[in-house]
């Protein structure tokens, strides 16, 4: 954590800064399942690739996963004195 920066600031920095990359995988995810869909479809007959809720279960489950992964960080950078870091260092 830089001195003098806010706990508030830190959270906001390392939640924006973690769902840029899971917001664009997650567009080019679903675009690429939508587009391939229909191979998957000629494989496997009498199943739905192209049914929105399993989409949104999916893409639901991904960003709690992400969440939870930038929100333990974060609590923890925000946690640590910014000087007893410095002086280990």
């Amino acid at each position: 954590m830089a001195l003098g920066a806010r706990p508030a600031t830190v959270w906001r920095l390392i939640l924006t800064q973690g769902a840029k990359p899971v917001v664009i995988g997650s567009a080019v995810g679903v675009t690429a399942a939508l587009l391939l869909a229909s191979l998957a479809a000629a494989a496997l007959s009498g199943v739905d690739f192209r049914d929105p809720a399993d989409y949104a279960a999916v893409m639901a489950g991904v960003g709690t996963l992400a969440a939870a992964a930038m929100l333990f960080p974060a609590r923890r950078a925000t946690r640590i004195e910014p000087t007893v870091a410095l002086r280990t260092e």
